[in-house]
């Protein structure tokens, strides 16, 4: 055995053929070990005493001032780029379209394809496994590919492999395609007698080779929600007709290899191999126009929901039985601050409706389901859902229409709700009567939930109260149509950072007694206690499940009760609130909670008009520092001017704080007067002060052809007319937004007007400074301009009213 030690300050080339192990240290040790016969140069810039030991073996330990790679391998082609074992996210390069993994323990788990990318792909070959014919490929960690198809940036397509997946495949080369898009002529859509199909997506991903993979994987389709689905192996399309119970890997149905099912606008395939996927429409072949709804116009510068035509389609829910149960039960908007709509939909389907805001200036908005729905409890067990969407909104939006989808097999059914902007915020409802909550009778009925500190009287859990270092005593009744074999009381400590979802949280088990009610039927008592030990500030959430012979489970739904802390509570209170607002719409002032104490805080805030409590907030924690809370009060309909005495109040572990008394004004938003009462125009007033300006005139009649409006301004400048001298004279819906801008002595107004050809002509003149004075509307004959009195005097103007946006008031 030789040894040379010698100290180079120059670059040495070495050239080895043999077995050898490498030990470098670079800035920190790393270990690197080698074990192959190959011929490789390594340059290094050595400033340290190397020690070479020849023999069958040689050790290199060397100290190097450069970075080197960890991810060797050697003849990558043109259009290959390797993957760092360390690299977690990579956009694909058009030049380099296939990413080369070569180990197992790649940390690789986010890969973005540009549209600009054609042939994208993954080559595991380094890594693959070979049994017989078959060539498998372990993906140990998560995997999202993402695909812009419309050169927007944004995705379109999005696959998801869950970790620790193997692709398999017979004589495959380990090389998974990327989703890419192909021509929708290169494939067969399934079709039946009478039924047009309209391709929206088609692509390849995979292998030309089947593969399967032994987990399901996720395809999602970005706004695609309703249409129908499938795959392909050469041309012809084999539709999925199954649908997952769930979007997840579980939501597979049993037998399946694949299902679909609609989140939110997005439609998702979970499936278990790859060739090629597409996703297309269908429609009657007697009817025109796609599937989707269309608009009309309506009075009043509205637009109109018109049914969407796929077969057997229908704009009414359950129309002679044909159609899902869908109803818009509210929508509310707010455009003060928040630039959101909310949307509530009823659903008897276990596939979600899609929604979606139509609107003049940003188009066609897809709306989300909010990431906590309120009636999730509810409708575990329930034959109609509820649903909350929400979508952004412009706030200079006049008006805008909501559409909700639903499908049934191949058809697509639709309602729709028209919405005009009367202020910055509004809730309409278009329920009168609750949708009861039809319930799965075999499962266990849960009632009367309620909660004893020791020695005091029970108290329902809807109580909102809090408990002071003593143990809690929960009950409730079941009723059960077989035995009860389980009652679990699940609770958990509740913080600023806490999920309330039942699948994702940790939370404590105390085993419930359970006692047979001797009364009719299957009834039981069930009790647990929580002792003080288990109980920690600020707050306790609890809730019931229970389980009988039948297999069947129940939740009741959560319950929250405040642990007094032990160090002091210090807080104020403040509000923000407008003091003009139109009746019959929604006031969302905001209080702010601030906690100056040592930790968190946790109680209500309550909203008091004229001395008596319209909203309660949730319990929540209060942070230390400020904490918003959104209040509700949905102002009275008294069609005149009415004067409110508004404040709020806190409730802290039994600590109450109220801020000062503000008067709020409300106001009619619309006036209703005969064209032929000449009456001046003016702004609504409380006192001097101005609370409401006129910001919309419409008027509509139905016109046999031989009448058509005329409309003067008080300066007496012919707005709308037949005669040469007028502003505008035939319909202005061709025009860009179906309106026509005017200047008129130095204001700026929007007209939309239907023009004298309308079998119900009307106008709508609309500004953003208050329209007053004295407007003439009349209606004259077509020839000859004479006045038609008895058309007059049943033909109507509406006037609508805008609040004045004075500064927020804020109280202490």
């Amino acid at each position: 055995m030789v040894q040379i030690s010698d100290s180079v300050s120059i670059t040495d080339t070495l050239a080895k053929n043999s077995i050898k192990s490498l030990f470098e240290s670079i800035g920190i040790t790393d270990t690197m070990s080698k074990q192959a016969s190959y011929n490789k140069s390594l340059s290094d810039s050595i400033l340290t005493t190397d020690a070479i030991i020849k023999s069958a073996f040689k050790i290199l330990n060397e100290q190097i001032l450069i970075s080197d790679s960890s991810t060797p391998f050697a003849n990558l082609a043109n259009n290959q780029q390797v993957v760092e074992n360390a690299t977690t996210q990579i956009t694909v390069n058009p030049s380099t379209p296939q990413l080369v993994v070569v180990n197992n323990n790649t940390s690789l788990a986010n890969v973005n394809v540009p549209s600009t990318v054609t042939s994208p792909s993954i080559n595991y070959s380094a890594i693959k496994r070979t049994s017989g014919s078959v060539i498998s490929v372990p993906i140990m960690t998560s995997l999202t590919v993402t695909k812009d198809t419309t050169g927007n940036t944004q995705p379109n397509i999005k696959l998801t492999i869950p970790t620790n997946t193997t692709i398999s495949g017979t004589s495959w080369n380990a090389v998974l395609a990327l989703p890419t898009v192909e021509s929708s002529s290169s494939v067969s859509l399934p079709t039946t007698s009478g039924e047009v199909n309209t391709p929206q997506t088609v692509i390849t991903i995979g292998s030309s080779t089947p593969l399967s993979f032994d987990k399901p994987v996720r395809l999602l389709f970005v706004g695609q929600a309703g249409l129908r689905t499938g795959f392909f192996h050469s041309t012809s399309v084999t539709e999925i007709t199954s649908i997952c119970t769930s979007d997840s890997v579980s939501g597979v149905p049993s037998g399946s290899d694949e299902c679909k099912i609609n989140v939110g606008a997005d439609l998702v395939v979970w499936t278990k191999h790859f060739t090629g996927f597409a996703t297309w429409s269908s429609s009657s072949s007697s009817t025109s126009g796609s599937s989707s709804a269309g608009i009309g116009q309506a009075g009043g510068g509205g637009t109109g929901v018109g049914a969407a035509t796929g077969v057997g389609a229908s704009s009414t829910s359950n129309g002679g039985g044909e159609g899902p149960y869908l109803k818009i039960q509210n929508v509310s908007y707010d455009t003060c601050d928040k630039q959101i709509v909310m949307i509530q939909i009823a659903t008897d389907k276990e596939v979600d409706p899609m929604v979606i805001i139509r609107t003049s200036i940003t188009g066609v908005v897809n709306a989300k389901l909010v990431a906590d729905q309120p009636y999730a409890q509810e409708n575990i067990n329930a034959t109609i859902k509820k649903l909350v969407y929400e979508a952004a909104i412009n706030p200079k939006e006049t008006s805008f229409e909501v559409l909700a989808l639903g499908a049934v097999g191949h058809n697509i059914f639709s309602v729709g709700k028209t919405i005009t902007v009367t202020s910055c915020s509004e809730t309409i409802s278009f329920e009168n009567i609750v949708v009861p909550t039809q319930i799965d009778v075999q499962a266990p009925q849960i009632f009367d939930v309620k909660y004893k500190i020791e020695n005091q009287t029970a108290v329902s859990a809807d109580t909102n109260g809090f408990v002071d270092s003593k143990s809690v005593i929960i009950s409730a009744i079941i009723n059960s149509n077989s035995t009860l074999d389980q009652a679990d009381l699940r609770f958990f400590t509740l913080n600023a950072n806490t999920t309330l979802d039942v699948n994702s949280m940790t939370y404590d088990v105390v085993n419930m007694q359970i006692a047979h009610l001797p009364i009719s039927g299957n009834f039981y008592m069930v009790t647990a206690t929580i002792s003080p030990a288990q109980l920690q500030s600020p707050a306790l959430v609890y809730w019931i499940h229970v389980k009988n012979s039948g297999q069947k489970t129940s939740d009741s739904q959560q319950y929250i009760l405040g642990i007094k802390p032990t160090y002091a509570i210090n807080d104020n209170l403040d509000i923000d609130i407008k003091t003009n607002r139109a009746e019959g719409t929604t006031s969302t002032p905001t209080a702010y909670v601030t906690n100056n104490a040592k930790g968190p805080l946790f109680g209500t805030v309550t909203l008091l008009v004229n001395g008596k409590s319209v909203y309660t907030s949730v319990p929540q924690i209060f942070e230390i520092g400020q904490t918003a809370v959104k209040l509700e009060w949905h102002t009275p309909i008294s069609h005149e001017i009415m004067s409110y005495q508004v404040t709020a109040s806190a409730e802290i572990y039994g600590k109450s704080i109220k801020t000062d008394v503000h008067t709020v004004n409300t106001f009619p938003s619309t006036k209703t007067i005969a064209i032929s009462n000449h009456d001046s125009i003016d702004v609504i007033t409380r006192g001097n002060t101005t609370i409401a300006y006129p910001s919309v005139l419409y008027s509509s009649f139905t016109n046999d052809h031989t009448m058509r409006y005329k409309v003067t301004s008080p300066d007496g400048t012919c707005v709308i007319g037949i005669d040469d001298i007028c502003m505008i004279h035939d319909s202005t819906l061709q025009l860009q937004g179906g309106l026509q801008t005017v200047t008129i002595g130095g204001q700026v107004y929007r007209i939309r007007y239907s023009g004298p050809d309308s079998a119900l002509e009307r106008f709508s003149i609309t500004s953003v400074d208050p329209i007053v004075g004295n407007w003439q509307i009349g209606i004259v004959s077509q020839h000859g301009m004479v006045p038609m009195i008895d058309a007059e005097s049943s033909t109507f103007l509406k006037i609508k009213y805008r609040s004045i946006d004075n500064p927020f008031i804020t109280e202490k």
